[in-house]
């Protein structure tokens, strides 16, 4: 009908309540309007027409922004996930701790958009019901008006009143939604806030709520996932637990299923990755957190559930089918079927309904610490009952802490003559297979007698101790006399002072020497063994070092056929995978792996199971081979697996072949022609990890491993024949800074890249193997993130690549340990070096690593280096002999002797014994994981503060009272020689003609003098040094820092002795 007859205007004025004007309504930008030539209304029906359409102008704008979310949502789902994270803005390793056991930092994530939010998605569903019973009422008010045509306008606004109030606050709500980009938890707390404020209209309130429940049955299905199956399903980046972006696993078919690339519990997983997954793989986003609704302790618990049930998984211990992937949507619709607990059923299906209760908080709250609960009892089992843990605390205490009295007086009486002298090139092989094995046998002696199970649990557990020297310095200024220092790997060779990089293939004496020719085939260039040198021995790299090493590239010979450019392609690389020794049997037995092994460890394939981490997963052995030739593929260093490197690609423009206005490369001239080279320097940090993935070549049989580039560097200069150019490493732990410098003395940095190397690799104990790998001039890596990467190819060496030499390589830490020598001169005591470098290390077996960190071995070891130089120093005190005549020497032997014997049974019988006993009682009484962590925590940290190494001052007193002690023990000697020279000549004077013994008379007594002097000196300084100590310990004592120190107190100065003469 015409809506200029009355009888038209009604239906006019329906069409636009659902959204659809005509030529009475009209819209506008903010609203609809009645058509002002509509003569046949009155103003106030044109007032009251107004107001009721304008529930129609918010229908039509609520429908298009659900239109919108819906096109987006399902646009996102189609769409695989993105793996490609940032390159500049990346801060690799800064995954900081919050106040808690969570890190709080949130991963990279591509720009937010409306639509991409599940969350949203759902409330969007729930508004879309919500103008479906809108538009129902409306049709029952289109057979109203068709019954009784003519029913006032006020009919209309007065049956629609309460719609338009709803309609008009929802409209308000999404507004702020579309400006303020909200998703996930930010969503959910706006949208709770928003119910709790409107409380007076019933219809309002209950609208309100029924968006509430729709994004929070979401939030309630992703709890349900990560805490009950381990997973996040999470496609959007909306939970607020998250992984840490660099530690994604690998896309997989069927991935979609969940939005993000899915871990599968049925594979095998090494200690080392279980333990980083538990301890950086994860982390809470506090910014994601609905804090309305989720309190920051309970997302905490949260995360805390979801780690632990992917141990549980992994361990059979928690679902009976850990390995299923289809079907885990269905269960999530209901209650689990499969749980081994029915009790948690029921906990479950109040997580699910949890938005349907009146008080979702409660509800909520209540769930996840009755979930925390019982998967805190399930793996306080599997850690503390099957994995026994207690027996492994005994035998940590056995070993770090001293329990095991009788090998370690083997150990050190054993080791006594290699620890009076500066530590040898190979101490850590010398001390391993002489004195610590000859311990340890000890120990296996002493089960005689018992029981072959028990036996064997012993060898067991002992054969996961070895004992390590990790030196703070290294200095190799030539490879002269060093082949126990570092492991050559391929074309390598040592000659002339130095080490030699060879590229291989052909006659290796040519291709090693510098006369070799520029133009050698590809085919005998070609070669699959990449040359490698490392050290032999682990090096400290979680603290702050500066490592140097210099590099002379090997240039044509004179002569030769001209060539474009040369240079020489190399990385130095820091990993604790695998040892060096690895490193070259593998290499060995590359030719018989190509035939029945596999491939995607590279040449690491033929290791085995063995490793330095003593555990190799399946995933990290690569799959199998297709039989293609790989004849020419040299081994680069990402075949490795996780490592960071640092690659240093020096190309040399001969003379006559480059301009000099522009320094480009030309192609004429000859390389003999002039003495003006220019060479290019480029340096670029990478690291390389299975978290980031990997990459498929059909082309060439090989999986490649990403790396990411952190930073890199480029500079030109003048490049002569057969100068040496020198690296230097700087590497500052506080910062989280690694500059790379050329020259010894430049302060201008080449390369900076932001990386803490502790937490982006695996170290162990804070170290790390370090070596050089030589790699193709042409070799490209595939990068993260890239958008064109290029074609997977066989690594080759051309004629353009060079070998080099290393002429010297050191490593030096900056931050020196509580044992470090204040040098003033060469270290003749040898305790400083030898105590501050030697240390334990222990193959925690999973799932102890969740209570037996790295970080708790670390404390374990300061410990142990404590006590046992205590233990050694006495007994060097004791093995003296003294003459009976030398007082002094024997007094002071005495005090000190005394001294250190206090501090040491204060050490292992007031602070060891009694807090473990208390640890171990706590332990045993326990229910829940969580009391077990923090009792051996407690432990830890009562023994670190009792043995005052927390107390930094008196901690240095003490280690000077140990130098005493150890100075003493070089000088008593001595004077015992002394005077039993002068004993025996004073005997012998009958017998003697006289002038004999009045010559050697004076040159005796003086030597007497002067060691009586040193001895006094000695005295005067050992009676300062306990002076302090006892004046410290008392401060500390009085102002109640440490209540313990009134038993050290007690034991030292019982009788006043060494208090007597101190100032009042």
């Amino acid at each position: 009908q015409d809506w200029h007859c009355p009888g038209g205007k009604m239906q006019e004025v329906l069409l636009a309540l659902v959204g659809h004007t005509g030529g009475l309504i009209l819209e506008t930008e903010d609203r609809f309007i009645v058509n002002p030539d509509a003569k046949f209304l009155t103003e106030p029906e044109k007032l009251i027409l107004a107001r009721t359409v304008q529930s129609g102008y918010y229908c039509k704008q609520l429908g298009e922004f659900s239109a919108r979310v819906r096109e987006k949502h399902f646009k996102s789902s189609l769409q695989a996930p993105s793996t490609s994270t940032p390159a500049k803005s990346s801060k690799f390793g800064r995954h900081e701790a919050s106040a808690g056991a969570a890190s709080e930092v949130s991963p990279p994530q591509k720009k937010c958009e409306v639509g991409c939010s599940h969350a949203l998605y759902a409330a969007t569903r729930k508004l879309e019901e919500i103008l479906d019973q809108y538009s129902e009422k409306l049709v029952k008010l289109e057979s109203e008006l068709a019954e009784e045509p003519n029913l006032p306008l006020t009919h209309l606004e007065w049956r629609l009143g309460d719609d338009l109030l709803v309609l008009r606050v929802l409209h308000a709500l999404v507004q702020r939604i579309d400006e303020q980009v909200l998703r996930g938890g930010p969503l959910l707390d706006f949208l709770w806030q928003a119910a709790a404020s409107f409380s007076g209209n019933s219809n309002l309130h209950s609208n309100l709520w029924r968006m509430v429940s729709g994004a929070g049955q979401v939030l309630a299905n992703q709890l349900v996932g990560w805490m009950i199956y381990g997973r996040l399903i999470d496609p959007q980046a909306e939970f607020f637990v998250g992984r840490v972006w660099d530690h994604q696993p690998h896309w997989e078919p069927g991935s979609a299923l969940f939005g993000l690339p899915i871990d599968n519990f049925s594979k095998p997983l090494g200690a080392m990755e279980a333990q980083r997954e538990w301890e950086s793989n994860f982390c809470l986003m506090s910014e994601k957190v609905p804090q309305l609704i989720i309190s920051l302790e309970s997302a905490k618990k949260v995360l805390f559930v979801g780690k632990a049930v992917r141990v549980l998984l992994r361990s059979g211990k928690w679902l009976s089918k850990p390995d299923v992937h289809v079907g885990i949507d269905a269960d999530l619709q209901g209650a689990p079927r499969d749980l081994t607990v029915a009790s948690l059923v029921s906990e479950v299906a109040l997580l699910h309904k949890s938005f349907d209760a009146k008080s979702p908080v409660h509800v909520l709250e209540h769930s996840v610490e009755a979930v925390r609960k019982h998967v805190a009892s399930e793996l306080r089992q599997l850690v503390v009952e099957e994995s026994n843990l207690v027996r492994h605390l005994e035998a940590l205490k056995g070993f770090y802490l001293l329990g095991y009295g009788d090998v370690f007086q083997t150990f050190l009486e054993a080791a006594r003559e290699l620890l009076s002298r500066r530590p040898p090139p190979d101490a850590e092989v010398i001390i391993s297979h002489g004195p610590w094995s000859l311990a340890v046998s000890e120990l296996e002696a002493a089960l005689e007698g018992r029981s072959s199970t028990e036996v064997l649990k012993q060898r067991a557990l002992s054969s996961r101790f070895e004992v390590r020297f990790v030196p703070q310095q290294l200095e190799l200024q030539s490879f002269n006399d060093c082949a126990r220092q570092v492991k050559l790997i391929g074309m390598v060779r040592l000659a002339g002072g130095a080490a030699e990089l060879g590229l291989g293939g052909g006659d290796s004496r040519t291709v090693m020497s510098t006369t070799a020719s520029a133009t050698s085939s590809s085919s005998s260039m070609g070669s699959r063994q990449s040359a490698m040198l490392w050290l032999a021995t682990r090096q400290r790299v979680a603290r702050s070092f500066t490592h140097i090493f210099s590099f002379q590239l090997h240039a044509p010979a004179l002569g030769a056929p001209t060539v474009a450019e040369y240079g020489c392609r190399f990385a130095w690389c820091c990993q604790h995978r695998w040892t060096p020794s690895e490193l070259q049997r593998a290499k060995h037995l590359e030719g018989l792996v190509d035939e029945v092994g596999t491939q995607r460890g590279g040449f690491l394939s033929g290791l085995g199971t063995s490793g330095a981490s003593g555990h190799r997963s399946s995933h990290q052995l690569g799959s199998p081979t297709r039989g293609m030739d790989r004849s020419a593929y040299v081994s680069t260093w990402t075949s490795i697996g996780e490592c960071l490197a640092v690659e240093v690609t020096f190309c040399v423009i001969p003379s006559g072949t480059h301009s000099s206005s522009s320094g480009g490369v030309g192609s004429t001239g000859n390389s003999n022609s002039g003495f003006n080279p220019l060479g290019e320097l480029k340096v670029a940090v990478y690291i390389c990890h299975p978290g980031l993935g990997s990459l498929d070549s059909k082309s060439s049989s090989r999986l490649e491993s990403l790396v990411h580039c952190l930073s890199t560097g480029t500079m030109t200069m003048p490049a002569p024949r057969g100068k040496v150019h020198t690296i230097r490493l700087e590497y500052t732990a506080g910062q989280r800074s690694l500059r790379i410098f050329l020259g010894m003395d430049s302060t201008e940095a080449l390369c900076e890249a932001e990386v803490d190397l502790e937490q982006t690799i695996a170290l162990h104990l804070g170290s790390a193997y370090l070596g050089l790998c030589l790699l193709p001039l042409d070799h490209e890596h595939r990068l993260v993130g890239e958008t064109n990467p290029p074609d997977l190819k066989e690594a080759k060496y051309t004629s353009r690549d060079r070998p080099i030499s290393v002429t010297s390589w050191s490593h030096e830490l900056l931050e020196k340990s509580d044992y470090s020598l204040r040098r003033s001169g060469e270290d003749a005591l040898g305790l400083e070096t030898w105590f501050s470098c030697l240390e334990l290390d222990y193959n925690v077996p999973w799932p102890l690593p969740l209570v037996l960190p790295q970080s708790a071995l670390a404390n374990y070891n300061r410990v142990f280096q404590l006590l046992l130089a205590f233990r050694h120093v006495h007994m060097e005190l004791q093995a003296l002999t003294l003459p009976r005549g030398d007082l002094l020497a024997w007094a002071l032997r005495h005090e000190i002797a005394f001294f250190l014997s206090q501090i040491l049974q204060y050490f292992q019988q007031d602070v060891v014994e009694v807090a473990h006993q208390k640890m171990l009682r706590i332990i045993q009484s326990s229910d829940s994981f969580d009391v077990v962590v923090c009792a051996h925590e407690e432990f830890m940290g009562t023994v670190m503060t009792h043995c005052f190494l927390r107390t930094p001052e008196l901690h240095a007193l003490l280690m000077s009272a140990l130098r005493t002690a150890i100075l003493f023990c070089r000088v008593a000697p001595t004077s015992t020689l002394a005077g039993s020279k002068a004993a025996a000549s004073a005997s012998k004077s009958t017998s003697a003609t006289r002038s004999h013994s009045q010559a050697r008379a004076p040159h005796s007594v003086a030597s007497s003098g002067r060691r009586g002097t040193e001895l006094r000196r000695l005295q005067t300084d050992f009676e300062t040094i306990t002076s302090s100590v006892l004046r410290m310990m008392h401060s500390m004592h009085r102002v109640g820092m440490h209540t313990h120190l009134s038993k050290v107190l007690l034991r030292l100065d019982y009788n006043g002795y060494f208090s007597g003469s101190l100032d009042p």
